[in-house]
C-alpha cells in the first residue's frame, strides 16, 4: 500500500487493538481501530474506529461520534486500511464487515473504496452490504456506482 499513513502504529499481541495518533492542528488526537468479533456474522469481525478519550474520573472511552477535523482523513483511512491489512494477514481466514455510524461516514468509506478499488482488489474481496437495519446483511460484489450500507472484506488467498 502506498499511501501516506501513520507510522506510529502499535497494536496489542492478538491484533485486535491498533492505536496510533492523528497529528494536526486540533493536537495529537489518540485513534483506536478496534476488532470485535460479530455474532450474527460467523468468521467476520467488525472495524470501529474512533478518538481515545479520558473521562473526568480517569478512565478512557471510545468517541466513535466525534468529527476530530485535524486535516488528515486520507492518512487516517490509510492507516486504518494498514490494519486491515495487518489483521487479514494474522488472521487470512476472517472477513471484516465496516459500516459508519451514519450515512456520511458510509459514503467516506465507500469514496475510499473506490479510490484504493484497484489495489484492494487485487488483495481482498470486497462485498457492499444493502441492508438498512444495522445487525443484518445483504451482501453482493461491489459494484462502484452503488451506494451501500456497508462492506465486508475477506483476504484473497493464493491457490483458491
Amino acid at each position: 500500500m502506498n499511501y501516506d499513513h501513520y507510522a506510529n502504529l502499535r497494536f496489542t499481541e492478538d491484533y485486535h487493538l491498533f492505536l496510533f495518533y492523528s497529528i494536526g492542528p486540533k493536537g495529537n488526537l489518540k485513534k483506536i481501530v478496534a476488532y470485535t468479533e460479530l455474532k450474527n456474522l460467523p468468521g467476520s469481525f467488525n472495524l470501529g474506529f474512533g478518538t481515545l478519550k479520558t473521562a473526568r474520573d480517569g478512565s478512557e472511552y471510545v468517541d466513535d461520534n466525534e468529527i476530530s477535523d485535524n486535516n488528515d482523513r486520507n492518512k487516517l483511512l490509510a492507516t486504518i486500511a494498514l490494519t486491515v491489512y495487518a489483521f487479514t494477514n494474522k488472521y487470512p481466514y476472517k472477513k471484516i464487515y465496516l459500516r459508519g455510524n451514519d450515512k456520511i461516514r458510509t459514503r467516506l468509506y465507500q469514496m475510499a473504496i473506490n479510490h484504493a478499488y484497484v489495489e484492494l482488489s487485487e488483495n481482498f474481496i470486497i462485498l457492499g452490504d444493502k441492508a438498512e437495519i444495522a445487525g443484518t446483511y445483504d451482501l453482493h460484489p461491489f459494484e462502484r456506482g452503488i451506494n451501500y450500507t456497508g462492506f465486508l472484506v475477506q483476504k484473497k488467498l493464493s491457490g483458491l
